[in-house]
C-alpha cells in the first residue's frame, strides 16, 4: 500500500491545526500519463469519506509503485488539508 500526497491547501487560520488527520484505504480505480510540456502521472481514486472519486497528479515513482486495483492512503485533516 502506498502513501502519497497532493495540494497543500492554503492556511485558513492563524494558528496551525494540530488536530491528526483521519486515515482512509482508497482503491486505485485507473492510472494515466499525460505528456505535453510537461509529464504529470495520474491516479483515478474511488470515493472515500464524503469525497467523490477524483484523478490526482503523484510523483513518477509513486505512479510506479501502484498498480489498478491496489490501495493509497488517504490522510484527510480536519479544516486544513487533504493528503492523498
Amino acid at each position: 500500500m502506498a502513501f502519497l500526497s497532493y495540494g497543500a491547501a492554503a492556511y485558513v487560520d492563524a494558528l496551525p491545526n494540530h488536530a491528526p488527520a483521519h486515515v482512509y484505504v482508497v482503491a486505485v480505480e485507473g492510472k494515466s500519463i499525460s505528456r505535453g510540456r510537461s509529464t504529470s502521472y495520474d491516479l483515478a481514486l474511488a470515493p472515500w469519506g464524503d469525497q467523490p472519486a477524483r484523478e490526482v497528479s503523484v510523483s513518477s515513482d509513486l505512479y510506479g509503485q501502484v498498480d489498478i486495483g491496489g490501495d493509497v492512503c488517504v490522510a484527510a485533516y480536519v479544516d486544513l488539508a487533504v493528503e492523498v
